[in-house]
């Protein structure tokens, strides 16, 4: 998880759906308590890091958004549907 940012998103909206909606019992249960530290714990040295250089994470993440980066240039074949497209073509 410390590289796919996204992925906190779940644990976050499940949290939010059981205080909406309950059962509000599961966030008193202390295994619910020692998990949530232990999340804490496992991605502050991510945090920590992130925050010394920067956060590169976010800058890339702007890059890539903006156009900028070497990831949104076309590579390779224009499309596998071309190619997909010729081979069905011979065999016809």
């Amino acid at each position: 998880m410390l590289n796919k940012s996204l992925l906190a998103v779940l644990p976050i909206a499940l949290l939010v759906g059981v205080g909406i909606a309950g059962p509000r019992s599961v966030l008193k249960n202390r295994w619910f308590v020692i998990a949530v530290i232990l999340a804490i714990l496992l991605v502050t040295p991510n945090l920590l890091w992130q925050n010394a250089n920067g956060w590169p994470q976010v800058t890339l993440s702007r890059a890539i958004a903006a156009g900028e980066s070497g990831s949104s240039q076309p590579r390779g074949p224009p499309s596998k549907t071309v190619t997909h497209r010729s081979i069905l073509a011979q065999n016809a």
